[in-house]
């Protein structure tokens, strides 16, 4: 049996090698949310889902949401959580980046992503706040400055139909990884 594309569940498993029993969350999201976005605030374990227009926080758990509309209900893009006490969390609106630091209650403009880059995927650093990422069709870019500007930090082009998320192992923070989202694989190279 094939779940909504909306479906959030979570377990607590305390035992090694056990499946455990799965609970089904419900935060109220309107029909035809195709890709939610789920993250956890590494600070406090709230949980945040972002679908369409809808923001929702849960901090017990997904027992119970909070609706946290974003500026004017608009869509927001690609969650992330960067580094610091309270975490702080990021998003995108239209290639425009913006942060939080009261738990989605308020949020500041930074600058912007890469322009003509067709980037949709903010990465923060996990240990340096002032460090952000971005994946592109062709390349990955750094801003050290809240997204006013951006370099190129990939030596040979990413050639990508689409743009793909860029992920930071926050155990070893110099090492990235990619995620194509086509079929068509990722080329690396000239």
């Amino acid at each position: 049996m094939c779940k909504p594309a909306n479906s959030l569940a979570r377990t607590r498993c305390r035992k090694r090698n056990v499946l455990c029993a799965w609970e089904l969350l419900e935060p109220p999201l309107a029909g035809g949310c195709l890709y939610p976005e789920v993250q956890i605030d590494p600070s406090d374990s709230s949980v945040y889902v972002v679908c369409g227009n809808e923001l929702f926080k849960s901090t017990d758990g997904g027992a119970s949401w909070t609706p946290k509309p974003f500026l004017n209900g608009e869509r927001l893009w690609s969650l992330q959580f960067g580094p610091g006490a309270p975490a702080v969390l990021y998003g995108n609106r239209l290639g425009v980046i913006w942060k939080s630091i009261d738990g989605a209650d308020t949020w500041q403009r930074l600058g912007t992503l890469p322009l003509a880059s067709h980037a949709r995927f903010l990465t923060p650093h996990p240990v340096d706040p002032s460090l952000l990422f971005a994946a592109t069709a062709d390349r990955v870019a750094k801003s050290e400055d809240g997204g006013e500007t951006w370099t190129a930090v990939t030596e040979t082009p990413l050639l990508a139909e689409d743009p793909f998320r860029l992920l930071i192992n926050p155990q070893e923070p110099d090492t990235f990884y990619l995620v194509n989202w086509t079929r068509q694989p990722l080329r690396l190279g000239p």
